[in-house]
């Protein structure tokens, strides 16, 4: 029998609003992937809510990371989500070098929509960028891509973004360090699209899904979790996306069938035995 693999994810655990913690660690779990979360908040709602609770747990995160690195705990990928303050980039800069044959996974959350979140900085975004540099694989959405890049995103058109804007704005984030640059949910039409780079064969690959006019919380969560379950499992990163893709897809359907406010998630648990069939 094959060693399970085993992956940290550091991200934010919210209550209500399907996101982060919520939706990886089930994913992870029917893939027979060892999921060990590393929570870097907790929120009463996801932060699209009018009101929610912000708790930051540093001091949790760095009295973990020091009982994981004095036990020898290593792992096999990496990924890291929300982070709550910069502080927290410098104790997953220090577990990365302390795991240096992990795949890394960077989802660069900073904003959506052409807006930073509420509980981001300047400062926090430029600290963000240091982990990228880290990173074999990073999977932001194009408002967080136009941010690493240094571009203005209230002068880009987002919603209806030219297909080879996006590519050269994945290029260019390509020589911070990953290898491979996803940029999720990029809309033109009537269709969305991921678009992947992969910076050592020169090559671009789109992954076309119909758009549906409407945001959800946690679809990126879900698409990056995925990505990083299948290619621990051995597939490549273009298939990754594929099956990562796929199972979203099938999910919205559901979801917009019963009329779900976007802000709690997409209703994925009832599907989740796809994943697990896909990948066989």
């Amino acid at each position: 029998m094959n060693r399970q693999k085993r992956v940290a994810i550091i991200n934010d655990l919210s209550g209500i609003g399907k996101c982060s913690l919520a939706v990886a660690l089930p994913l992870f779990s029917v893939l027979n992937i060892e999921a060990c979360p590393l929570p870097t908040a907790v929120l009463s709602n996801q932060t699209g809510f009018d009101e929610f609770s912000f708790y930051d747990l540093s001091d949790s995160m760095k009295d973990t990371l020091e009982i994981w690195q004095r036990s020898n705990e290593h792992f096999d990928a990496i990924y890291t989500g929300f982070l709550g303050s910069e502080e927290q980039i410098e104790m997953i800069e220090k577990l990365i070098r302390f795991n240096n044959k992990a795949i890394v996974i960077v989802d660069p959350v900073m904003g959506d929509n052409g807006d930073i979140y509420n509980t981001y900085t300047v400062a926090l975004c430029n600290k963000i960028k240091e982990l990228v540099c880290m990173a074999d694989i990073i999977t932001p959405n194009i408002t967080e891509a136009i941010i690493l890049a240094e571009n203005n995103f209230k002068e880009i058109n987002i919603d209806n973004i030219d297909i080879n804007k996006v590519k050269s704005i994945a290029k260019s984030l390509s020589k911070l360090g990953p290898s491979y640059v996803v940029i999720t949910g990029v809309i033109v039409d009537n269709s969305i699209f991921n678009i992947l780079y992969s910076k050592d064969t020169d090559e671009f690959h789109l992954e076309k899904s119909p758009y549906y006019n409407c945001s959800y919380s946690g679809t990126g969560d879900i698409f990056t979790s995925l990505i990083t379950g299948y290619i621990l499992k051995g597939f490549n990163i273009k298939v990754a996306i594929k099956k990562a893709s796929k199972f979203i897809s099938k999910a919205l359907d559901k979801t917009i069938n019963v009329s779900t406010d976007p802000r709690y998630g997409i209703q994925f648990e009832g599907i989740l035995k796809e994943v697990l069939l896909d990948e066989l």
